[in-house]
């Protein structure tokens, strides 16, 4: 692993300082507020550690990001804080997860792949999505994919969480997103498996149209993973279905994956 030092991710840590690091990565377009509910429930138990991607929240703009820079950065920061951490991933934020499982599996107790996949297809359509941001900006997709984040009783419920997460959505940097767009349009890890075993569960949600969970049980199969299927929420998991999603936690430390 070689880590990019030059690389800025803004993060947040919340919790004892004495208790189980636990590190959330968001989805692409997310900003760390998507794990507020989540981490609300678990730093009383962890120290909870969430960061921003380049271009998104407060972390700036990094030219050329990759995954790789990205993945190695997080696990510079779990060596500084602790050394060893559970790792909860969701969309981009769990390819980012499956990196670390190759490149810094002695930094992971167990790790929770949330709503990702091996390969999300296509890299057409991804290049596509690339080129229309840098084109037009984030409003020419905002309701797309909000459309699909959420489902529509849920954005009915709760109105002003939607429009939180939204408003998060227009302030990332449109550079930077289209370069996490052909990040994900790049990557493809199926068909392999990580070099050593960590305790693995991944999730994927019923009503989620951009990861389904056929790609989570692909997912789980190429890693001998544990597969769960989370009923009610699509993309956005933590913001639906919070509770669940912090129980996860504290199921993982009291050894509910396979070891």
């Amino acid at each position: 692993m070689t880590t990019d030092t030059s690389l800025v991710l803004h993060h947040r840590l919340d919790g004892p300082d004495d208790a189980p690091l636990a590190v959330f990565a968001n989805s692409l377009g997310a900003d760390l507020h998507m794990w507020r509910e989540v981490i609300g429930r678990a730093s009383m138990r962890f120290r909870c550690l969430r960061f921003d991607k380049p271009g998104h929240g407060a972390s700036p703009p990094a030219p050329g990001l990759t995954l790789e820079a990205i993945a190695d950065r997080v696990a510079e920061l779990i060596a500084e804080n602790g050394g060893r951490a559970f790792f909860v991933g969701l969309s981009i934020g769990g390819l980012i997860g499956q990196l670390l499982l190759r490149r810094a599996p002695e930094r992971l107790i167990a790790v929770v792949l949330i709503a990702t996949a091996a390969h999300i297809p296509s890299p057409e359509t991804w290049e596509e999505r690339a080129r229309v941001v840098e084109r037009d900006g984030l409003g020419a997709i905002v309701d797309a994919v909000m459309g699909r984040w959420f489902t529509p009783g849920f954005a009915a419920r709760e109105p002003e969480r939607v429009a939180e997460v939204r408003e998060a959505f227009l302030r990332v940097d449109p550079a930077s997103y289209a370069a996490c767009c052909r990040a994900i349009g790049r990557f493809d890890l199926r068909g392999t498996r990580p070099p050593r075993h960590v305790p693995t569960l991944v999730v994927s949600a019923s009503e989620d149209p951009a990861t389904p969970p056929a790609l989570g049980e692909a997912l789980a199969a190429d890693l001998g993973a544990d597969f769960m299927l989370l009923r009610r929420a699509a993309h956005l998991v933590p913001i639906e279905r919070d509770a669940p999603v912090a129980s996860l936690l504290t199921w993982m430390e009291e050894g509910g994956m396979r070891a």
